[in-house]
């Protein structure tokens, strides 16, 4: 029965985060959608493991700058642009300088305002400026480690912060209230060990810096909205990419 539950919370998982066909009828419930958090950096260092294989074949054939652009398509394909999204829109929210509720309301619509599309430009030219910056000897633990630091940074959110709309519902309700202690720990385990094997001392350095950055990105948000949504959890994700790349090429 365990098993199981664990089997259906990980294609759960899967199914959200990626475009990855799985044939698996799996009914998204709120608590399965938040309990399965505790797989999302798993699912990160699987998206990684592509990342690595693709970045290896293209290689062969083109420079490295033609390569880590197709490596940055190919991560938006992968997910479906489901962080971008709620990145933008917590961008064109949070920079509105309007009441909560008015930017709640603005983070909900699918219209994409000015400061949306300028952050969108400014996230992917520096995710693609610091992938083209990685040396090539920590170039393949790198995109591995990207993905797995970003969604653990979700994981993070989900157990400590509040939801910060009224009404139940969502990615961000169901992370809020089923996300906790136990989910936070088996992440963080996985997200640890894999940094420690991957790049030593150096990847578990890269591991506290990015807790401490998840910290400062949460508390802008809540300082706006109280609280986060689903939108939150995805520009979370997005801007702590850019931040283990950044922390990467420094520390490397």
């Amino acid at each position: 029965m365990l098993i199981r539950r664990l089997i259906i919370r990980l294609i759960t998982a899967l199914q959200f985060l990626t475009r990855i066909p799985i044939r698996a009828n799996v009914r998204f419930t709120s608590r399965r959608l938040g309990k399965s958090m505790v797989f999302y950096p798993m699912i990160g260092s699987l998206i990684g493991g592509i990342l690595v294989g693709l970045n290896t074949v293209f290689g062969v054939v083109w420079s490295n700058l033609v390569v880590k652009a197709l490596i940055l398509v190919i991560l938006i394909m992968i997910t479906g642009g489901l962080h971008l999204d709620g990145y933008i829109d917590t961008i064109d929210g949070i920079f509105s300088g309007r009441s909560k509720q008015r930017m709640l309301d603005i983070m909900r619509d699918s219209r994409v305002g000015a400061h949306g599309v300028t952050g969108l430009i400014s996230l992917l030219l520096l995710k693609f400026a610091f992938l083209t910056e990685i040396t090539t000897q920590i170039e393949l633990e790198a995109l591995v480690l990207m993905p797995t630091l970003s969604r653990w940074a979700i994981v993070y959110a989900a157990a400590f912060y509040p939801y910060a709309r009224e009404e139940e519902e969502g990615l961000g309700a169901a992370g809020a209230k089923f996300v906790e202690t136990k989910e936070l720990s088996i992440a963080s385990l996985w997200t640890a060990i894999l940094a420690g094997l991957l790049l030593g001392v150096y990847g578990l350095v890269a591991f506290v810096l990015v807790w401490i950055m998840t910290v400062i990105i949460i508390r802008v948000i809540t300082k706006r909205i109280d609280g986060l949504t689903g939108d939150s959890y995805g520009a979370i994700n997005e801007l702590i990419e850019v931040f283990s790349l950044l922390v990467l090429t420094l520390l490397h």
